[in-house]
């Protein structure tokens, strides 16, 4: 019987200082207030959360904030859980071993009840023996037939030996059976844990892969979101530069249409000097403008003549009258167009608006004459026409 519970023991001993060796090394990380997993499925924690996430609320702790733009964080989150896992899995091996210990101690403690209870029936049987021998001897001595008794208690003392024979036979198959069996069951168990140990290792492993793999799709994630703000950032760039560039080039032209536009009016300016100068220095000799065109022009001495006998049909009676605009307006003596632009329009070189409304009158801004009728268009006319009927009326 010893030598069947030498080698369990000696394996449990090895057994152990593996344990002690591999296993405890892991358990040296701290672990705070660590449970299995089962403590929170036990709590009613949703099952195929993480883990980290079924024990937090045990352990007080809240899980690491993932940042997307962030892998190193990431990882360290990763890294964090996956050492809570390692910890929760050798814990619950520490737990297996224990409980296999536990059961050949179990078995051990059983096989030395058997062989004890085995002893105690050899020694039993023994006693009973030597009873019998002895009542019969003592039988023999009161019969007086000492040596029949004699040979009768060889063949009990014989007969006594074959069953001890056989007893201790059947003792030696019994314990040989039960320690096989003790050994078979110890080395199922010890490679049922071992698988067990070898599939969390790959599950640790997987886990540890799949996590990984995370890491590296969310920093190509991140690079790819960077790359495509900074493509946008560059085409927003763009699209302010010509639009920056778009501005400029309207400032330019407006800048070129309003120097155009300057340099008009300054024209315009200039010209309504030259024709008011020329206007006072008439008036200044008593003379109309189209009495000096006159003197050099057959034609103009003829319009002259008209324009004279114009006037002695009694039509100047509204001459130099203010008119509501647009309207027709009676030429006065000593007018010019510079002086009806600025009373009318603010301005004497607008002159020139009075020359398009009334083209079929003013065949120069210098011919006009008393008593003549001119059509005066709005300060915003478009159209400087002068209405049809005006001009037949004129």
């Amino acid at each position: 019987m010893d030598a069947v519970v030498q080698p369990v023991t000696q394996w449990l001993e090895r057994a152990n200082r593996e344990y002690q060796d591999n296993v405890m090394k892991e358990l040296s990380i701290p672990t705070g207030k660590s449970l299995p997993v089962e403590a929170a499925r036990s709590v009613g924690q949703p099952a195929g959360v993480g883990v980290f996430d079924q024990i937090k609320g045990l352990l007080g702790m809240e899980p690491p904030k993932e940042s997307p733009s962030d892998p190193a964080a990431i990882a360290a989150a990763k890294e964090r859980e996956l050492a809570l896992t390692r910890q929760i899995e050798a814990r619950k091996l520490e737990q297996q071993r224990n409980a296999d210990a536990q059961r050949v101690a179990e078995q051990l403690k059983a096989v030395a009840e058997a062989r004890k209870t085995a002893e105690l029936d050899q020694v039993t049987r023994q006693s009973q023996k030597t009873a019998e021998l002895a009542r019969l001897a003592e039988e023999a001595r009161r019969k007086g037939d000492v040596p029949a008794n004699m040979e009768a208690s060889a063949a009990a003392e014989r007969k006594a030996a074959v069953a001890a024979e056989q007893a201790a036979a059947e003792k030696a198959e019994t314990d040989r059976r039960v320690a096989a069996a003790a050994a078979e069951k110890v080395a199922a168990e010890k490679a049922a844990s071992e698988r067990k140990v070898a599939a969390a290792a790959e599950k640790v492993a997987a886990e540890k892969a799949a996590n990984e793999r995370k890491v590296a799709a969310a920093a190509e994630k991140v690079a790819a979101e960077k790359a495509a703000n900074e493509r946008k950032v560059a085409a927003a760039a763009e699209k302010v530069a010509a639009e920056k560039a778009a501005n400029e080039r309207k400032v330019a032209v407006a800048a070129e249409k309003v120097a155009a536009e300057k340099a008009t009016d300054a024209a315009k300016r200039a010209k309504g000097a030259t024709v008011g100068a020329t206007a006072d220095q008439s008036r200044s000799a008593g003379q109309l403008p189209i009495e000096q065109t006159a003197a050099t022009s057959s034609k103009s001495r003829v319009k002259v003549s008209a324009r004279k006998a114009h006037s002695g049909r009694g039509q100047c009676a509204r001459a130099g009258r203010s008119v509501d605009l647009p309207a027709m307006y009676v030429v006065k003596s000593g007018d010019t167009l510079w002086d009806i632009s600025r009373r009318y329009y603010d301005k004497g070189y607008k002159f020139e608006k009075i020359v398009r409304a009334n083209s079929a009158k003013i065949e120069s801004p210098d011919m006009i004459f008393p008593c003549q009728k001119i059509y005066l268009p709005g300060r915003h006319a478009f159209f400087l026409i002068m209405p049809m009927d005006e001009r037949d009326a004129s």
